[in-house]
């Protein structure tokens, strides 16, 4: 692996393969990348489509995980900067959800109006 995915962060969404299913995204270090599999050091965030306060996201502990490519479904790489560990979710008044470092932010989920 290259120095430069070393320093990749990245934000990974996972396929839902039932309706109900939770959103869950990944957001952390990339530390390996092969043919079969994404290894990031991160911290886990589920919610519903409906989110109506942070008490909605239940967010997991910085630790190691290994994601399949055949579950990854979208891929955002953030800046090299982010600083992943110690961000903080905040929440608009139009339900915006992002996690800010201080220096940098990422949008996790929005609400949009249904009339679009």
């Amino acid at each position: 692996m290259s120095d430069k995915a070393e320093k990749q962060i990245w934000k990974v969404r996972t396929v839902k393969n039932y309706p109900d299913a939770h959103n869950h995204l990944m957001i952390g270090k990339v530390i390996e990348i092969n043919k079969i599999y994404l290894r990031l050091e991160c911290k886990t965030y589920h919610f519903r489509k409906n989110i109506n306060s942070l008490k909605d996201i239940k967010t997991g502990p910085c630790e190691y995980r290994i994601l399949p490519w055949s579950r990854i479904e979208l891929i955002n790489e953030l800046s090299d900067n982010f600083d992943y560990k110690d961000a903080k979710l905040t929440i608009t008044n139009d339900l915006t959800v992002t996690i800010d470092d201080g220096k940098n932010s990422c949008i996790i989920a929005s609400t949009y109006d249904n009339n679009y």
